[in-house]
């Protein structure tokens, strides 16, 4: 390669480095917050705990919205007879994040609806540098003193494929492990929904069971690919069965 080329191509890395170190921190810093005021909340002990649903989205204000680089595009939106979370990003990465405090052992699954209009141009989670989706569900459990707070991730991944399981990029201070649910634009623009066993997916990932969910994330990323990603969610809950 040239000079020229050589050192626009150093430049970029470089750029893409520092938004990756950003981004992390910010991460970080969001989910600390947001794990600190999960003491206040009440533990739900019922077998149906609606996170998000009819009703729900009127009550976003309790929601935070960490944006972790560039600019956050979200709003409500009519669907049909319903509503539903609109969440757009031109290479940018945002969320909508709650702390709640699920008990797993009255309620394992997890059950929600997305759909994916636009998802973000080469996207794989397998390369930090191409690591953004159009959709992540991410679910965060308690931790000890001595311990990286442990995160499950639900992705619909452009191209890694459907099942695929490994750990995802993130700060240090967090161990995520991500599950491709769906993959590709087969079902591009169909709403579809989604239910997982939170207990028996986390004995898989961490060999151990937890006691409860204490968060729960609605994440966009497009700013690695500096492509478009887009995505509706209308439903989320946990479930006895």
């Amino acid at each position: 390669m040239g000079s020229h080329t050589c050192g626009g191509l150093y430049s970029l890395m470089a750029r893409r480095s520092l938004n990756k170190t950003v981004a992390d921190i910010t991460i970080y810093l969001y989910l600390t917050a947001l794990m600190g005021a999960v003491g206040a909340g009440s533990l739900h002990a019922g077998e149906e705990v609606i996170i998000l649903g009819k009703g729900k989205t009127d009550a976003l204000a309790e929601w935070d919205k960490p944006v972790h680089f560039g600019t956050g595009n979200w709003k409500v939106v009519g669907d049909a007879e319903d509503q539903a979370i609109k969440l757009r990003a031109d290479s940018s990465s945002f969320a909508l994040e709650k702390s709640i405090t699920v008990d797993l052992s009255r309620s394992p699954f997890l059950e929600w609806e997305w759909k994916v209009t636009v998802p973000p141009a080469g996207g794989d989670f397998s390369s930090p540098d191409t690591d953004d989706q159009a959709a992540q569900l991410l679910v965060v459990f308690p931790k000890t003193f001595f311990e990286r707070r442990k995160v499950i991730s639900y992705i619909w991944d452009p191209t890694a494929p459907k099942g695929k399981i490994a750990s995802a990029a993130g700060p240090i201070y967090l161990n995520v492990k991500a599950i491709v649910v769906e993959s590709g634009d087969d079902r591009i623009g169909q709403w579809i929904i989604e239910k997982r066993n939170v207990l028996d997916d986390f004995r898989v990932l961490y060999g151990e069971i937890p006691e409860h969910a204490v968060a729960i994330r609605l994440q966009i990323n497009s700013q690695h690919t500096q492509s478009v990603a887009e995505a509706f969610w209308r439903t989320i809950r946990f479930t006895s069965d």
